[in-house]
């Protein structure tokens, strides 16, 4: 029976193939910034040599520290508490009192410990199964008739469950291997059987094993972790054969318990509510790190510990639970219907082709639960904006925004008032340090001086750039007879160069990527189903299907386009003044020689000529399913085509 529901979940063929895209993406994660994560971890490496010959005298400390130590507890109210807790951490470290780091290159150890890609995909992957290993069963009507059979709900309960586990195993462990082969290829690894704490991130582990051993732990418990959190959605799919109603409570699950990880520390007295979360557990090395305390009724319990047992609760329970719920016959529907007047009963009309399709793409193929990952990888790319804008660029704004306008004979007078204003504050200075040296002031009336200059002089390297403007923009006027406008280009240079605040790269590759798999299963889902013989045997039918699904591809790949690019057109103009945009384009420094038009044309040419580009990449994409058989092969090509080469260049 195991090995039977494990069989349903690998017929699924699609599910294997965005196991192995996500793995892609995973790679290409692991590859990034090479050179810069080498220096970061050089640098450490190199404070982490001077620990290790003071790591006796660390452990010793912890004796003698004991109350320091102890502030790792959560609860400092309590002195009783302290006093074990203090003894408890001392006797922890007393286990390591013998071991001997060692100094070597373990930023592969540190960056396959952490959390991060790797353990999206297993939550990814392992929603899709359980969803996979129940809907099959449903949609060809034999839940209900293997739970009729002898024993046969308990057998099947258990069955499904030992599939999962399979499952569990085997994506943690190629996962893991994946990730784990890749950052050895990228940066090398030290020797694995020296003590833990060899490793930077470890030091003060209490830990008494080898790098290896720990990496065995440390995948066994993400196994049980994982498994737990399968077991769960496992739950919620027996009480709910909704797809849609399975997917809201694990994204509200997993959404809070981030939330909990993120915002509860260790030394809150709510730190119960951090530890019993999925993202807390899932993250093994914030547990196993450091020697952490929690205070359960008083009495000191080891963070790890408590992990390890609340995560065995968790399987216990959930297994109960799923064999208890799954001989039940009770299944919550939740359906949505349309309210009808009682005197105005009109016939239910019939679905078209057009909304057909869509219900396929966004439904049928879980293409909505691809739009809200790329909302949530845009969400999270978006987050690394960094908006704010420094000393200079700020006295730079408040230039450009009194200057704002034409060129003309005020904006000239300001300008040269401004010249005179900074040219008078370094006559007084000088004219201070002769005083000085004549002895008229003293010293501390320099320094006085000195910090008043330094204040007043800060706008002076923005003023430049104002200077710098204005000769531009009259020999604009002399040489091409264009008037030009003094404009706050900040955002408009954003706009025009996001890189260097905005990962734009990296939110095309997903773009393309999603683009490029949602646009193939709307066109080979005939194929892949057989109904494309149907339609086939219909007048018209073929044609007037293609068509169809050329559209819904079209107005999918815009929705992705609007969600990819969007969001930094409207974080730009809420951040950024944009109030001369209808200025010439010929106004910025280096669109001298451009034909003459507003700013505003420019913009808006810069994203119809994206949009174009995703409009030219769909069109791509249609024509590779037209022409290719299989689904895989369809997405194999489509990716390589269109995303590959934003992955090279976004490494090169």
């Amino acid at each position: 029976m195991v090995i039977k529901e494990f069989r349903k979940i690998l017929s699924q063929k699609w599910i294997i193939y965005i196991l192995f895209v996500l793995y892609f993406v995973n790679i290409f994660l692991d590859t990034r910034n090479v050179e810069s994560e080498i220096k970061t971890a050089d640098r450490k490496q190199e404070e982490h040599i001077e620990r290790i010959q003071n790591y006796d005298k660390y452990i010793d400390n912890i004796s003698s520290n004991a109350s320091v130590i102890s502030g790792f507890s959560l609860f400092e109210d309590n002195s009783n508490y302290q006093s074990k807790s203090a003894k408890k951490i001392v006797k922890a470290y007393e286990n390591v009192k013998n071991v001997k780091p060692q100094s070597g290159n373990y930023t592969v150890i540190e960056k396959a410990t952490e959390i991060g890609f790797s353990d999206v995909i297993a939550f990814i992957v392992m929603l899709q199964c359980v969803i996979i290993i129940m809907n099959i069963d449903r949609k060809h009507g034999m839940l209900t008739l293997l739970k009729s059979c002898k024993q046969g709900r308990t057998r099947l309960a258990l069955g499904k469950i030992g599939g999962l586990l399979i499952t569990t195993i085997m994506v943690e462990l190629v996962t893991f291997l994946i990730h784990f082969l890749t950052l050895v290829g990228t940066f090398g690894c030290g020797d694995l059987t020296v003590p833990i704490q060899s490793v930077p991130d470890f030091y003060e582990s209490a830990l008494p094993i080898s790098i290896i051993m720990y990496l065995v732990i440390f995948v066994m418990l993400k196994i049980a972790v994982v498994f737990s959190y399968t077991l769960f959605i496992f739950v919620i799919a027996i009480l709910c054969d909704n797809s849609g109603i399975i997917y809201a409570v694990t994204g509200i699950t997993i959404g809070l318990s981030a939330v909990a990880n993120i915002k509860i520390v260790w030394d809150y007295a709510i730190a119960f509510i951090k530890i019993i979360s999925p993202v807390t557990l899932i993250n093994v090395k914030s547990i196993s790190e450091k020697y952490y305390n929690l205070n359960v009724a008083g009495t000191p319990f080891n963070v790890m510990s408590v992990g390890i047992l609340i995560v065995i609760g968790y399987i216990l329970i959930f297994t109960a639970l799923a064999i208890w719920l799954f001989g039940k016959k009770r299944v919550f529907h939740i359906e949505i219907k349309r309210l009808k007047r009682k005197h105005n009963l009109k016939p239910k009309k019939p679905i078209g082709m057009l909304a057909m399709e869509y219900k396929k793409l966004l439904i049928t193929n879980k293409g909505i639960l691809l739009l809200l990952v790329l909302c949530l990888i845009q969400g999270a790319i978006l987050s690394e904006v960094n908006t704010t804008i420094d000393g200079d660029q700020k006295y730079y704004s408040n230039y450009m925004d009194d200057l704002e306008g034409p060129e003309s004979l005020d904006n000239d007078l300001y300008i040269q008032k401004e010249k005179n204003y900074f040219k008078n504050i370094e006559e007084k200075y000088k004219e201070k340090q002769t005083q000085y040296l004549q002895g008229k002031i003293s010293g501390s009336e320099l320094s006085i001086a000195e910090n008043q200059y330094t204040t007043k002089i800060l706008p002076k390297t923005a003023f430049k750039k104002v200077l710098k403007r204005q000769k531009h923009l009259k020999k604009l006027k002399k040489d091409k007879n264009i008037k030009g406008w003094y404009v706050n280009d900040i955002g408009i240079h954003y706009l025009i160069h996001p890189g260097s605040i905005y990962n734009e790269k990296i939110a095309w590759i997903f773009m393309m990527l999603i683009m490029s798999v949602m646009v193939v299963i709307c066109m080979a889902y005939e194929e892949q189903t057989g109904m494309d013989k149907l339609s086939d045997t219909t007048m018209f039918g073929e044609g007037k299907l293609l068509r169809k699904k050329i559209a819904v591809s079209h107005s999918i790949s815009l929705l992705i386009f609007i969600i990819s690019n969007i969001p930094f057109l409207l974080l730009a103009i809420h951040s950024y003044h944009f109030g001369g945009v209808m200025a010439p384009i010929n106004s910025l420094i280096g669109y001298q020689n451009w034909v003459q038009m507003p700013i505003l044309f420019v913009l808006s040419g810069v994203y119809i000529i994206k949009a174009l580009i995703m409009f030219v990449a769909t069109m791509i994409v249609i024509l590779i399913s037209n022409k290719l058989t299989g689904m895989v092969k369809k997405m194999a090509v489509s990716i390589t085509i269109l995303v590959v080469p934003l992955i090279i260049m976004t490494i090169v």
